[in-house]
């Protein structure tokens, strides 16, 4: 399947459906763990932005929590949804969303202090994933983190020619390239799940990295 395919499938799927309600469960740990001892004060001094943020399902959360929150999204019926959902469920008007591919950032240099995505740039052409750590890099302050949660090369996705690419998918991969980007420091870890009454597997690897 094309970029364009992809593009497009997304947005058929969120204009035709609701995407997730309540945000990832290792994603709300990580950010527990790195900034939930700071301030409401200091809180609202950290941007940080989800990259493919669907329907706002991590984004309530983060502005709940104080931070200074952006998402970006291709589909523009999830952005739109994503509005609609902060200010009639949550009453949240702070977040800053916009219409954009995530293979053409439109951010300042060093303007985040966090960059997540939740099984997004899994859904990037191989030959786009280095391009868009890249840019992910310049757009973090220094120290800065990426944090990412990425289906594996054995997960459930690549069942029925689903959307992801197998050949993005090797832990060693995605650890050269953002060290070879630059990122001082790189930690992946490798989350096991079973389905159907364990006949199945579904492996995740959970990636954090700091500029």
């Amino acid at each position: 399947m094309s970029i364009k395919e992809t593009d497009n499938k997304w947005e058929q799927i969120h204009s035709n459906r609701s995407w997730g309600k309540y945000p990832n469960e290792e994603f709300v740990r990580f950010i527990g763990r790195n900034y939930f001892k700071r301030s409401f004060t200091d809180r609202k001094k950290l941007k940080i932005l989800e990259i493919g943020c669907g329907q706002g399902a991590n984004l309530w959360f983060l502005a709940k929590e104080g931070f200074d929150v952006y998402g970006i999204d291709i589909s523009p019926s999830a952005i739109e949804k994503a509005k609609e959902i902060l200010e009639k469920e949550w009453n949240i008007k702070s977040v800053k969303l916009d219409v954009q591919d995530m293979k053409n950032l439109k951010f300042n240099d060093e303007t985040f202090d966090v960059v997540f995505d939740i099984f997004s740039i899994a859904y990037a052409n191989y030959l786009e994933i280095e391009n868009i750590y890249k840019k992910i890099f310049k757009i973090l302050k220094n120290n800065g983190k990426f944090w990412s949660f990425n289906p594996s090369e054995c997960d459930f996705c690549h069942e029925n020619a689903a959307l992801v690419d197998y050949e993005t998918l090797s832990d060693t991969d995605l650890l050269n390239i953002l060290k070879e980007i630059g990122f001082k420091f790189v930690n992946i870890e490798k989350q096991v799940r079973t389905y159907d009454n364990q006949k199945k597997e579904v492996i995740h690897w959970i990636i954090e990295a700091i500029k």
